[in-house]
């Protein structure tokens, strides 16, 4: 049973009268019901003020029901259209359809009552652990205030007065640690016998928002309530789980922490009550295979949540790609179940694909937080009210969503835990582009040009941007980093801009370069491109483990010397770039881009006029130098095998993997030193100082 929703007044008494009364205001938004009464009064028929205070409790928790009740009525009362843009909050209410009650198979509802005490204590936890208030400091000055007041005054008296302590304001307050106490031994009490005469009168409630929690309509015809057995069913169900979270509640209110269960998986839903499934949703989106022994889990059929374990194990993904397929893989669970890897059809996939069809590109922060279906019903909801989003394009949906799901089912399938992927076929059509675009625009030799010559970066008499700042001293996760002055961050911008045109590299892999990775072989300056077995330093594929030969003009700007320099102080683990410090996702370069795009916006970058796949136009940013790289090179007479050995491309040739050195390279240094001297970059780093 959830916490009023109203704090229940004190006894009072009625003038020349000595029996104690119940008085409270009517709340606002049941004026329209009670009217013309504006308040509630009703006498308690005692003169103890100890009995009158438990005789409230029990009004307020009656007074509780009705006014739920009374709400449900309201909110399923129509309503005219709201116009004006200031009253949006009744819209809320009424805009998503919620799916009927007799339309919920017995196994959903079932699973829902199991899964109730995870999500009332898990809602109970969240409010005593709330973070405290941000104006903490003065509440806690007022409070020193008020507490030496009360001294003084008790001084004036000849009383003393011992200062109470500041609580800090996080959690809930005394009196509603009391007010959760009470409710939860009010109905303990009561349960036990409203349990045995089938009464569900007080949890109902309480069940009917739950469902409307879950998408789903409670019957809202009184006889259909008494009359369903379902519902019927249901509210015994939730009332026999409200026991055990009001016993646990009790238990946090006298100061013994009891766990939030977790979230039970369909693996522990075989028995209790119905032998639970997490496969419940199955028996609305494909009928009659309720009975099908592929909804059991078991050691040969794991849940999809299991599966998707075994694949990390197996395939042990970067943390980047983890990122993307772990919100995708939680988006599928939440929308159909964490149903077992057999169960899952076709008819599934289909589900998530079309919801994934109408789901915005950008959505708010907060939404990361809800489940897909309720990210789904606010989609809806703004909508109705008339505001559209641009939506996921069909290569994002394809590649970005419905092909980790396919992985996780190759890697079933690999294990022999199913015979053929679910996935497979299923994808959202995607106009092909009527003229040959690139993927992302190279920058343009005016771009060069500004960069390189008349931006404030490279040229001391330019106003031309914002430059980068002075570096303060910082710590992330237990590390301590220096501070750095603005020419040192400088320093370090301007050499990644030449790298990144002149070796066509990815950002990440010049970023994470260390000072040893500048090294030699026969007799050649390279970049070592490679990644590191903690995880931290990643590659996008097996080829782009390189060796890049440093080109002819960065050896004219003295790079070798910068890099001596500052092995000279920093050793051969120091990083290339020093001003760097990596990001959660261990990324480097996440301050730079920032700053890079804004940067190139300042300068006078523009975006192509030209349209891409989507329709749009598509965007230039520091990965523009790897395609200007292959541009350059493709102009300049390198073949397109130097230019893929340089650049780490796949080359899925049977011949790739013959004669490989040493270094995994099939071509040596010599030879791509003097394919990569042949981009010139129409002499715009000549004349350079760094």
């Amino acid at each position: 049973m959830s916490a009023l929703s109203f704090t229940p007044p004190k006894p009072c008494r009625i003038p020349r009268s000595r029996s104690l009364y119940f008085r409270m205001r009517v709340p606002t938004d049941l004026v329209e019901v009670y009217a013309p009464k504006t308040e509630l009064k009703f006498s308690l028929q005692t003169e103890d003020y100890k009995e009158a205070q438990s005789k409230i409790l029990l009004k307020a928790q009656q007074l509780e029901q009705e006014f739920s009740e009374h709400r449900r009525k309201l909110k399923a009362k129509p309503r005219p259209l709201q116009t004006s843009p200031a009253i949006l909050e009744p819209a809320r209410e009424q805009s998503p359809a919620l799916t009927p009650f007799e339309q919920v198979s017995a196994l959903e509802l079932d699973r829902l009552a199991l899964l109730y005490p995870h999500e009332a204590l898990r809602k109970d936890e969240a409010k005593r652990r709330a973070p405290l208030r941000k104006d903490v400091k003065q509440a806690k000055a007022a409070w020193d205030e008020q507490q030496a007041f009360m001294v003084e005054l008790n001084a004036a008296r000849g009383l003393s007065y011992t200062p109470k302590p500041f609580r800090r304001l996080s959690g809930i307050s005394e009196e509603e640690g009391r007010q959760l106490e009470r409710n939860a031994e009010l109905f303990v009490a009561a349960s036990e016998s409203l349990i045995a005469e089938g009464d569900t009168h007080i949890i109902e409630p309480v069940a009917d928002s739950y469902l409307a929690e879950h998408g789903i309509a409670a019957p809202e015809a009184e006889e259909d309530r008494l009359t369903s057995e379902a519902y019927r069913k249901f509210c015994l169900d939730m009332m026999i789980q409200e026991v055990a979270v009001q016993k646990a509640v009790l238990q946090r209110s006298k100061g013994t922490w009891i766990e939030t269960p977790e979230k039970p998986k369909a693996s522990k839903m075989t028995s209790g009550m119905a032998q639970l499934q997490n496969a419940a949703h199955l028996s609305q989106n494909a009928p009659g295979v309720d009975a099908d022994p592929h909804l059991i889990p078991s050691s040969d059929n794991p849940c999809f949540s299991e599966a998707w374990k075994r694949y990390l194990e197996e395939r042990k993904p970067s943390p980047g790609t983890l990122r993307s397929f772990e919100a995708s893989v939680r988006r599928f669970i939440e929308l159909v179940g964490d149903l077992p890897i057999k169960a899952i059809t076709k008819t599934h996939i289909r589900q998530y694909k079309d919801a994934l069809i109408n789901l915005p590109t950008n959505l708010p922060r907060i939404m990361d937080k809800r489940t897909f279906p309720e990210v789904l019903k606010w989609v809806e909801e703004q909508r109705a009210r008339g505001i559209n989003f641009k939506v996921l394009a069909p290569k994002t949906i394809n590649e970005g969503r419905l092909a980790v799901l396919s992985t996780v089912f190759t890697t079933a399938i690999r294990n022999g835990y199913i015979d053929f992927n679910p996935a497979s076929g299923i994808t959202v059509y995607e106009q092909k582009a009527k003229t040959r675009v690139p993927v992302k625009n190279p920058y343009s030799q005016q771009d060069i040009e500004i960069i390189f010559k008349k931006s404030s970066l490279f040229n001391p008499c330019s106003t031309l941007g914002t430059l980068p700042k002075a570096q303060p001293a910082t710590t992330r996760r237990g590390k301590r980093y220096p501070a750095w002055t603005a020419e040192e961050v400088r320093t370090d911008y301007r050499w990644l801009l030449l790298l990144g045109m002149y070796t066509g590299a990815r950002i990440e892999e010049l970023s994470h370069l260390q000072l040893g990775d500048v090294l030699q072989r026969q007799g050649i300056s390279c970049l070592s491109i490679y990644a590191n077995e903690d995880g931290t330093r990643t590659i996008k594929t097996a080829t782009a483990q390189r060796l890049i030969p440093v080109h002819p003009q960065l050896l004219e700007l003295g790079f070798l010397s910068h890099v001596q320099k500052l092995k000279s102080q920093h050793g051969e683990q120091g990083q290339l770039f020093s001003t760097f410090i990596p990001n959660a996702q261990h990324k480097m370069s996440d301050k730079f881009t920032d700053w890079w795009k804004k940067y190139s916006e300042e300068i006078g970058i523009r975006q192509s006029n030209e349209e891409g796949r989507a329709g749009v136009a598509k965007p230039k940013s520091f990965h523009s130098f790897r395609h200007l790289f292959k541009n350059m090179g493709m102009n300049s007479g390198v073949s397109q095998e130097h230019l893929d050995e340089i650049q780490g491309h796949a080359d899925n040739s049977v011949s790739s993997g013959y004669a490989l050195d040493e270094d995994g390279m099939r071509f040596n240094q010599s030879v791509l030193f003097e394919a990569i001297g042949k981009l010139h970059f129409w002499g715009v780093s000549q004349n350079l100082s760094l």
